[in-house]
């Protein structure tokens, strides 16, 4: 359990990380968050190929419909958070972008059969009233916003896929076909660089942006082998606090009072949670 906590919180502190650098591109260098978005996957398959075929990785081992379905959920999830970006504050969008975790407790139990505590279950609504907080939801809902709960559906519905096909099939096999399949469905709309030039400071970014995501999607799968869906969700709420650190030492976009206090309940929902322990399902007792 705790290895598989610590492998999500480096993952959750990595990918927001990304997307502040795809953000900076795009407004350095007026780069459309679509090609951003494209170039991740393509640059993120291209990286990640010598050491998928280094490990045996095959196209029989990703020719699978649940591990391609994972390339298309991410894919949109990453498009519709990057456009969100693009039009909001990054600690906004990962406010609304966190109904995913909701949406994955909730799918984990409905879905995989897992019993959690009921403390377990209160936890992660404290978590949720944190986000309520930073996202304010009596403001009319922005397109950007917008954007960002369709990316909150999408990856709900990924880490809950995540979970079921742990120890199914190989996490290098799985990571090579996302960025695979997920580079194919955002061509038709990424392969344009627009009025940006390709100069080094925007390759960098395009880099920086593509291999911190490649790598954090791994440590996310290698943290769903360790635990349960339900287990880890809390601990999903450490991309927020991420991403408002990132805004703030980036783009200078400071947290109100209420957003401050709602980090506070989703940092302290998560290790609360982290700290239940307990036992897994069918190992005498619920979860």
């Amino acid at each position: 359990m705790v290895k598989g906590a610590l492998l999500l919180i480096a993952a959750a502190l990595m990918i927001p990380f990304g997307d502040a650098v795809a953000k900076y591109a795009h407004l350095r260098y007026d780069v459309p968050m679509a090609f951003m978005a494209w170039s991740r996957f393509a640059l993120g398959a291209i990286l990640i190929a010598p050491f998928a075929l280094w490990r045996g990785v095959r196209g029989r081992d990703m020719a699978h419909g649940p591990v391609l379905a994972r390339g298309v959920l991410i894919g949109l999830g990453v498009w519709f958070i990057l456009q969100g970006a693009a039009r909001a504050p990054l600690a906004d969008v990962y406010g609304a972008f966190f109904i995913a975790p909701i949406l994955s407790f909730v799918l984990a139990v409905l879905w995989l059969g897992e019993r959690p505590r009921p403390a377990r279950a209160a936890l992660v609504g404290i978590g949720f009233c944190g986000v309520v907080l930073v996202v304010k939801p009596g403001a009319a809902v922005s397109l950007g916003m917008g954007m960002a709960l369709l990316a909150g559906g999408f990856y709900g519905a990924y880490l809950t896929l995540n979970r079921y096909l742990a120890g199914r099939y190989r996490p290098m096999a799985m990571l090579w076909a996302q960025l695979i399949v997920a580079a194919l469905i955002l061509a038709p709309f990424g392969m344009r660089i627009g009025a940006a030039e390709i100069g080094p400071g925007l390759m960098l970014c395009i880099l920086v942006s593509a291999a911190s995501s490649a790598y954090a999607n791994l440590l996310l799968l290698t943290a769903y082998g360790y635990a349960e869906a339900t287990r880890l969700a809390p601990l999903v709420y450490v991309q927020l606090i991420s991403a408002t650190l990132w805004g703030v030492w980036i783009f200078g976009e400071w947290p109100d009072l209420w957003a401050a206090l709602g980090l506070v309940l989703l940092l302290g929902s998560g290790f609360a949670a982290l700290a239940l322990g307990g036992k897994r399902p069918g190992q005498g007792g619920p979860a």
